[in-house]
């Protein structure tokens, strides 16, 4: 892969020189176009030595791609470039994978889940950078105490990535990239920012990243279809309750709930993106439609008393199993019996 010259954002620090702690290497970092790519993100069905909690890293020419595994299984996927982090669809970051392996380059390291987590929420959030005194960076920790942070620093160092987590300013521990064993943390912490050998400073960024919410999995495309699907059927069956005024009830509460819960968005009629391009998270948009439901049937509870439980069991019996699986009928105040 050429060496790329696109930065970090806010820094002087190549994309092509980031590299995040590990607990492992299962893949050191190599061209792409010597990988079977699809082999790797199924390893974890294959064999059981897949099933750990890691991170795959692609290095293309102008962007990374991160993808996450929890237990070998793929969670969720994030993208940094020289403008922007953020969040992608899976099939997106799979895409962009394969769209030019011979110019990329990847590595496929185990790392703790809260690690993880960390280096998803620095993309989710975004991370926030910080201004830093190149003649003086230690000058952040007295900021933290200060600001009482809560959350983690992200400290690059000429590429390598630290997370320093705090607790109301207190420093609570971190995840730190090689760091010996032989070497003490506060000697380590203080190496990030010294010299070389030849007195040049290190190309820094510092971000504050706030608390991590965990790793939440993105919604899988068959799971924004039949919530489409279940937001047509339950609009329908509502009109019937209550001919001529149902459709606009459906789009009053539409209205009122959508600024509350942007992933209601997704499954409007009026959208038809590809389900597979949806990057929201699956317990988000489960809970989002969970709410526009209830709100609809308590409505139509008032006009047409025990219509609601019969229009929530009707309309959802054939993907019940699955909606159970998802913890969506816990989002209700009625017991349904199948």
């Amino acid at each position: 892969m050429r060496v790329s010259g696109t930065r970090l954002l806010h820094s002087a620090i190549r994309l092509s020189d980031v590299a995040f702690p590990a607990s492992d290497t299962l893949l050191a970092r190599t061209r792409l176009i010597y990988l079977h790519l699809d082999n790797l993100l199924s390893f974890a069905k294959r064999d059981r030595d897949g099933k750990v909690d890691a991170y795959f890293l692609g290095y293309l020419p102008d962007e990374l791609i991160l993808l996450f595994f929890r237990e070998g299984e793929l969670v969720t996927a994030t993208g940094i470039g020289a403008g922007q982090r953020c969040v992608l669809p899976i099939a997106e970051a799979v895409r962009r994978l394969k769209a030019d392996p011979e110019r990329a380059e990847a590595a496929y390291c185990a790392a703790p889940l809260a690690q993880l987590e960390w280096m998803y929420q620095a993309c989710a959030a975004p991370a926030e950078p910080w201004v830093v005194d190149t003649k003086h960076p230690e000058l952040i920790f007295p900021r933290v105490v200060e600001e009482s942070l809560s959350g983690a620093l992200e400290i690059i160092s000429n590429g390598r990535v630290n997370y320093l987590q705090f607790d109301r300013g207190k420093f609570s521990g971190g995840y730190f990239y090689g760091r010996p064993e032989s070497v003490s943390l506060p000697a380590y912490i203080e190496g990030i920012f010294q010299p070389d050998a030849e007195g040049v400073r290190p190309a820094l960024s510092v971000s504050g990243v706030p608390p991590a919410a965990g790793l939440p999995a993105q919604a899988l495309p068959s799971q924004v279809s039949m919530y489409r699907e279940l937001f047509a059927r339950i609009s329908d069956a509502i009109e019937a309750e209550s001919p001529g005024d149902g459709l606009r009830r459906v789009d009053r509460v539409t209205d009122r709930l959508l600024p509350l819960r942007a992933t209601l968005g997704h499954l409007l009629p009026s959208n038809g993106s590809d389900p597979s391009m949806v990057a929201t998270p699956a317990s988000e948009l489960t809970a989002d439609f969970a709410a526009w439901t209830g709100a609809l049937l308590t409505e139509i509870e008032v006009v047409s008393p025990g219509s609601g439980p019969q229009i929530l069991q009707t309309t959802t019996r054939e993907q019940r199993h699955l909606l159970q699986a998802a913890g969506f009928y816990s989002h209700f105040p009625w017991s349904l019996t199948w």
